[in-house]
């Protein structure tokens, strides 16, 4: 009897509030049928409200502004967010920089009018960016940065590579390979290829490079830029080994962006030899992707300093979810350490060239 009593009175409820304004309808929605078990005292499961359930059971929508999206990394980077959308019920707007500050910032402006729940990016320009981050917060939307940080503190947070660690794991791999093949520290001339020194990414890799060089003592002969460009990294080389030819051994900033240049110009001066061969450049470089890994198969590339780009899109949209649902950040900057990579773990599933398909 009681059971019936109480769905009447929840009936007649559900008619009285169907004629109110909604902001009464979410006041009482806490009102619950009991179970029997409950009624006579002995349930002591929690029950949710209906305002509980209905955001558990949200479809959220997340702006993703990709820095480009013709870089094996950032397929890699967006192949995660995706998967990660598929399994939490996530609509996503994905945008593409094209490698320029003011299509991204277009971009970043586009997806604030389309009120989308959260901003998820990785920016061409860390410093450019930061007008654009501060819009998206100013317009109640929070933003979570991968792969490189934005200038000025306006993120609500962030997750990347140590990058100053890979840079500095690239000069101590440099320093083993060199002692594997019976060549002195002091004996190496090295070619520093830059990365894009207005991305954070670009930046502290050369700094954690060059501050390990200094300590091991590494001979750095030249740092020469390519804005993470093949076709920059190309022009590097050549030009370093007309100014320098002694040059034996090449920092590449990253093999996604940079590693095709910069062997395409060791082949176009009669210098490409695979590791064990007379005349082998010694190389060590970032980011452990398709081409970076195909070097070390064939030889040219003696080591990687590598990213987890599938664990950072993870963190980076968890962070971004967990904002979005109400929640307080336990950590608002998320770094990864580099994993080592030579030929003898070059196959490994874990990595995460080998276990996904960036060819799509």
């Amino acid at each position: 009897m009681k059971k019936v009593t109480a769905i009447i009175l929840a009936s007649v409820l559900t008619l009285v509030l169907a004629g109110c304004g909604n902001q009464e309808v979410q006041t009482e929605a806490s009102v619950v049928e009991t179970s029997p078990a409950q009624e006579e005292g002995s349930g002591t499961e929690e029950v949710k409200s209906e305002t509980e359930t209905a955001e558990e059971g949200r479809r959220y929508t997340f702006g993703i502004s990709m820095p480009q999206l013709d870089n094996d990394g950032f397929k890699a980077n967006l192949i995660g967010i995706q998967q990660f959308a598929e399994e939490n019920n996530i609509e996503l707007v994905v945008t593409d920089g094209k490698a320029t500050a003011d299509t991204q910032m277009q971009n970043i402006e586009d997806l604030i009018t389309k009120e989308v729940d959260a901003l998820v990016m990785c920016p061409v320009d860390s410093g450019a960016a930061a007008a654009a981050v501060k819009k998206a917060q100013d317009a109640g939307i929070p933003v979570i940065s991968f792969d490189r940080n934005v200038e000025g503190d306006v993120l609500t947070g962030l997750a990347e590579s140590d990058n100053t660690a890979h840079g500095a794991a690239a000069a101590d791999l440099m320093a083993e390979v060199a002692e594997e093949s019976g060549i002195e520290i002091s004996d190496l001339v090295v070619l520093e290829l830059l990365g894009t020194q207005s991305a954070t990414a670009g930046l502290e890799r050369h700094q954690g490079f060059e501050g390990r060089a200094k300590e091991l003592g590494i001979n750095i002969v030249a740092s020469l830029p390519t804005e993470f460009k093949n076709d920059n990294a190309y022009s590097a080389v050549m030009d370093a080994f007309q100014a320098n030819p002694d040059i034996n051994a090449i920092f590449v900033p990253s093999d996604n962006a940079c590693y095709s240049g910069a062997e395409s110009a060791l082949a176009q001066l009669n210098k490409l030899y695979a590791a064990g061969e007379d005349g082998h450049i010694l190389i060590t470089t970032v980011d452990g992707g398709p081409t970076g890994l195909e070097g070390i198969r064939n030889g040219y590339v003696d080591a990687i300093a590598a990213q987890s780009k599938l664990v950072m899109s993870e963190e980076a949209m968890n962070m971004a979810l967990g904002v979005v649902q109400g929640e307080t950040l336990e950590e608002t900057v998320i770094r990864i350490q580099p994993t080592k990579v030579t030929k003898e773990n070059v196959d490994d599933p874990a990595l995460w060239a080998n276990s996904i398909n960036i060819k799509q």
